[in-house]
């Protein structure tokens, strides 16, 4: 599809999207150097590499970090998502929801093309790739406070419903002096945890010590490929963990 999203990136962060392989690019990383997830669908196996693009594509330095089963790598994250739930949300008290609105996100599609008017749109380009800076950051900060917004915010917010049992919805909390996004769901109301973090999020599916195992083989593997000018240079340090359930996952997202 022309009008498929492929690429999204926000100051020295991106992440592009192909078929059989996702790359991304973090803050502090060599400019010529990526992070990718393969999932080639001729492959029994996902990987984690680390590549520098630079010369062909058979040529480029590139280490495997690990490997795992497609199966098992369902399996797992299955299992998990339950732990996962409990790590990044917490329930928002009856009492804090007393006092407060809530504005259903499907209520703020004018935002949409109100955030048009103000955000830079050479950055949408080819309508595959979306780059957003902190001026685009500014501009949507700009658009919040302008009257007629204020004015349409306070026209989409309703009390929160006593008793919900329709299906999730999520959207905005607002009260005196705060708001945040919020999920609503027949289970209560939930928001995220503020201490959320990388190590938090892979713990629901991983030991502690594969965990530390990934992240010293990924740190020595961007040193390692940042510096060589071929695949063949490196050869001899591409030896990926493999990842498997006998080992490998958490028990507490069993």
């Amino acid at each position: 599809m022309a009008s498929e999203l492929n690429s999204f990136a926000f100051n020295d962060f991106f992440i592009r999207f192909a078929e059989g392989v996702t790359n991304i690019g973090l803050p502090g990383l060599p400019k010529d150097v990526h992070l990718s997830i393969s999932h080639h669908p001729n492959s029994q196996d996902i990987n984690f590499h680390v590549t520098r693009n630079i010369g062909r594509e058979e040529h480029k330095p590139k280490l495997v970090i690990f490997k795992i089963n497609k199966v098992e790598a369902i399996t797992a994250l299955q299992t998990g998502c339950s732990q996962l739930w409990n790590l990044i949300f917490e329930r928002i008290s009856p009492a804090e929801m007393r006092y407060a609105e809530f504005i259903p996100f499907d209520k703020l599609k004018w935002m949409q093309r109100d955030a048009a008017e103000v955000i830079d749109q050479t950055t949408i380009r080819k309508k595959k790739k979306i780059r957003f800076n902190n001026q685009a950051i500014n501009d949507c900060e700009d658009l919040m406070h302008r009257p007629s917004a204020q004015w349409r915010l306070r026209q989409s917010s309703q009390s929160f419903p006593r008793n919900y049992s329709g299906g999730p919805q999520a959207g905005l909390l607002i009260s005196s002096n705060q708001c945040y996004c919020v999920l609503l769901t027949s289970a209560g109301c939930f928001r995220q945890k503020s201490t959320v973090s990388a190590e938090l999020f892979t713990s629901a599916f991983l030991e502690q010590k594969m965990i530390s195992s990934i992240r010293f083989k990924t740190l020595l593997a961007i040193q390692r490929v940042s510096v060589a000018e071929n695949r063949h240079d490196i050869a001899r340090y591409n030896q990926p963990l493999t990842l498997s359930s006998n080992s490998s996952f958490s028990s507490s997202g069993s």
